[in-house]
């Protein structure tokens, strides 16, 4: 996010410096639309995909704890058996 705004920044004092003003204001106005855009897609991903992220990462830690869950049962079986 920073390095976007730093390099529109940039951006804009090159364009200051070798555009007249109703170009500037011209590339200002392109520049600020960049800049919603960027915006917009950092709300798309943060709302959207880490959402579904979420939902993926407690998928697998619920298959994780089954399967620990099934390791120790064994385990716990096996212990049984040995000392029957």
């Amino acid at each position: 996010m920073v390095v976007c705004l730093q390099l529109l920044w940039n951006a804009l004092k090159l364009i200051q410096n070798n555009m007249g003003e109703q170009t500037n204001k011209e590339a200002i106005i392109e520049i600020k639309g960049e800049l919603k855009l960027v915006h917009e897609k950092i709300d798309t991903i943060k709302d959207n995909h880490l959402a579904h992220m979420q939902i993926d990462i407690d998928k697998l830690s619920k298959f994780i704890w089954v399967i620990g869950g099934t390791v120790f049962a064994q385990m716990c079986y096996l212990i049984v058996r040995t000392l029957i």
